[in-house]
């Protein structure tokens, strides 16, 4: 395959390779480099689309479990929060009333 065309016959008479020309025939050879080099992207493409599904499906099951575990922070756990709170608060306030009753009366007491 020569790129100045001397392997091509130019009269249609011509059938020998010696009258075509001195360039030699290399395109079975050529076609086979690019196949070859065809095939290697395709496959370094293949790789990589497969590494890139992987990572986008460990990413998907990370964001899934990370959702998760926001809704249960934010809404289970909160709720549970809230009672203990509540909870407290109510137990601050009967241990503030108890310790004023028991101030007052003490202070009855000395007077």
């Amino acid at each position: 395959d020569c790129c100045d065309g001397s392997d091509e016959a130019t009269d249609p008479s011509l059938s020998s390779v010696s009258m075509r020309g001195s360039c030699p025939d290399i395109c079975d050879e050529v076609l086979a480099d690019e196949r070859a080099r065809v095939a290697k992207l395709r496959s370094d493409f293949e790789a990589g689309f497969k590494v890139r599904a992987e990572a986008i499906e460990e990413y998907d099951q990370w964001r899934s479990r990370s959702e998760e575990n926001l809704h249960q922070l934010r809404d289970v756990d909160m709720e549970i929060m809230k009672k203990d709170k509540e909870e407290l608060d109510l137990k601050l306030t009967t241990a503030k009333l108890t310790f004023a009753r028991d101030w007052i009366s003490s202070v009855m007491d000395i007077t």
